[in-house]
């Protein structure tokens, strides 16, 4: 039939007859309208090739039990691959003691300085922490207190001690060593005045002399620069 010319009955054209193209590797695609003849294998194929997509979209899904239950044996039958440790590793059960723990010491210990605390302790001799007021005292470095710190700050309050036995010892003299005449006004009021008079300084006097050897004996403590 090659070369050879054909009428066509329909339209009446003619044309030359031409050779048979080489079959192709890849099938082409059906025409529109004849998507019904496709063969069976195409059809499994092109759904296979979909489930991979229908899976991404839908990722959990409830299955049926037997259904589970054989791909979990499936899974559990396949080889082993190559270089790969099938043996179940459980987080830190990789190895028996990984950290070295060998005791448990369970004393009480500081939460400063980690040193051990012995029952009752409150505050700690190394690094000053006290775990009632929850607060770490500082270390001061003080300057050493000497004789002559001492007779400062203890000799005005003696002074002041024996300036009020003094005061006292005065009073007891103006009011008894001397004559005096209860009708003259004039002595009656000196009487009265000067005692009153050496008592404002006797009180002050008194107060410090009181807080100085009494309450604060000890000079101040002077931290170093």
């Amino acid at each position: 039939m090659q070369g050879r010319k054909v009428r066509c009955k329909a339209c009446g054209a003619t044309f030359t007859a031409q050779a048979e193209p080489p079959a192709r590797a890849k099938t082409a695609p059906a025409p529109a309208g004849k998507s019904d003849r496709a063969k069976p294998a195409n059809k499994e194929a092109k759904a296979a090739a979909a489930a991979p997509e229908q899976d991404a979209q839908k990722p959990y899904e409830f299955m049926d039990d037997n259904i589970a239950l054989e791909k979990i044996a499936k899974a559990n039958i396949a080889p082993a691959l190559p270089g790969v440790d099938t043996e179940p590793r459980h987080g830190m059960d990789i190895e028996k003691n990984p950290y070295g723990v060998t005791t448990l010491d369970l004393t009480p210990r500081r939460p400063h300085c980690a040193k051990e605390m012995e029952e009752g302790d409150i505050v700690c001799l190394n690094c000053g922490y006290n775990t009632q007021t929850r607060t770490h005292a500082r270390t001061k470095h003080l300057k050493y207190i000497t004789g002559k710190d001492w007779t400062l700050w203890l000799g005005p309050p003696i002074a002041c001690a024996v300036a009020v036995l003094g005061l006292i010892g005065f009073c007891c003299w103006f009011e008894f060593a001397l004559d005096w005449d209860d009708d003259n006004a004039f002595h009656r009021g000196v009487r009265i005045w000067v005692p009153v008079i050496c008592a404002f300084p006797g009180y002050f006097a008194t107060a410090f002399a009181v807080k100085r050897l009494l309450l604060h004996p000890r000079p101040p403590e002077v931290e170093k620069n």
